[in-house]
């Protein structure tokens, strides 16, 4: 993102000393459309365990026999969870991902349930990988802490098949808020 702001000033120097055109104007348009993709949309990764500062939590589950599309167009409720943190580090970001559980129905169950994760691992990861989602800058956290989520997932407004988090975290532990943190990102 610091790069792309120090471009478009070398543009606008550019502009304004060979043509004399200003295109500062712009300026706060163009960083606003960098920052959203740059720092608020999620990015394709592949984790491992290592690169983890907590277990994950889980955030939605879903009973995909029962559910319908009504029940996911509007979820009202925010999502909650909370993580102890293992260790001192720098928390950059959070991640998502899913896990399936195959078990047939009641009237059909399978013989043996299979899972299907897409949790970072150390062997071989799936084609799915997780989405990571950015503090920028990092939230400091110290072993012990715990990292408090409040999380709602809404579609776009511009497509409605592409989602929008709109999160709030909570850092500390003890009582002890050290660190708040509020954000919007985008699955694009």
């Amino acid at each position: 993102f610091d790069g792309e702001r120090q471009q478009f000033d070398d543009f606008n120097d550019t502009m304004t000393n060979y043509y004399g055109s200003d295109f500062s104007c712009m300026r706060a348009e163009f960083l606003e459309e960098q920052r959203k993709y740059y720092l608020q949309t999620g990015m394709f990764v592949n984790l491992t365990p290592k690169q983890l500062a907590s277990g994950g939590s889980p955030l939605l589950e879903l009973d995909l026999l029962r559910i319908t599309v009504e029940d996911l167009k509007d979820v009202e409720k925010p999502l909650t969870c909370s993580m102890r943190i293992s260790k001192d580090t720098q928390l950059e970001g959070f991640t998502g991902y899913f896990n399936v559980m195959f078990q047939g129905s009641p009237q059909n169950p399978t013989k043996e349930v299979i899972e299907l994760t897409t949790a970072p691992t150390a062997g071989t990861a799936t084609h799915w990988g997780q989405q990571l989602f950015g503090f920028f800058p990092p939230l400091q956290a110290k072993s012990g802490d715990v990292l408090e989520c409040r999380l709602r997932i809404k579609r776009q407004k511009k497509n409605h098949r592409l989602l929008q988090l709109e999160a709030a975290f909570t850092l500390g532990s003890e009582g002890n808020v050290r660190e708040k943190r509020e954000d919007t990102w985008y699955v694009d």
